[in-house]
């Protein structure tokens, strides 16, 4: 008789492609963040000013060598997301620490963008803990 309570055993077939689809689902995250905060680093690093008070109402209120130095910090988290793909499991711990400052930044800026009452920033933020508590995660269980 059948027993639905049961625990579904998978095939060897099934694991492998299991852990596929999480290795995929690793690697999209790692490069939509890489892309994120390489993007938005680039932006407070390279815009004048001016432009940056207009995009982000935060930056009115903060020295220019801070948003510069955020950019820097952002161009950097982004590149541990990708550095995996040049140095193999040797950037591993990279990516691990990279994973869990950008978790850090992304929940002060949650914070810092619900006081100034920016729901999209917000969003934004969520998104990207999002993809960098999987990415921490699954890298930790060293998936792919």
């Amino acid at each position: 008789m059948f027993n639905s309570t049961a625990p579904q055993l998978l095939t060897i077939a099934q694991q492998r492609q299991r852990k596929n689809v999480a290795n995929l689902t690793l690697w999209t995250f790692q490069g939509w963040m890489a892309m994120l905060l390489i993007g938005a680093g680039y932006a407070k690093v390279a815009e004048p000013m001016t432009s940056l008070e207009i995009l982000l109402g935060w930056a009115r209120a903060e020295q220019q060598s801070l948003v510069r130095a955020l950019g820097w910090f952002e161009i950097a988290l982004g590149l541990t997301s990708a550095s995996p793909l040049v140095f193999g499991n040797f950037a591993r711990s990279a990516l691990l620490v990279g994973a869990a400052l950008i978790s850090a930044l992304a929940t002060i800026m949650i914070v810092v963008h619900s006081l100034r009452l920016e729901p999209g920033a917000v969003a934004m933020n969520l998104a990207l803990l999002g993809m960098a508590a999987a990415v921490l995660a699954g890298r930790r269980r060293r998936t792919g």
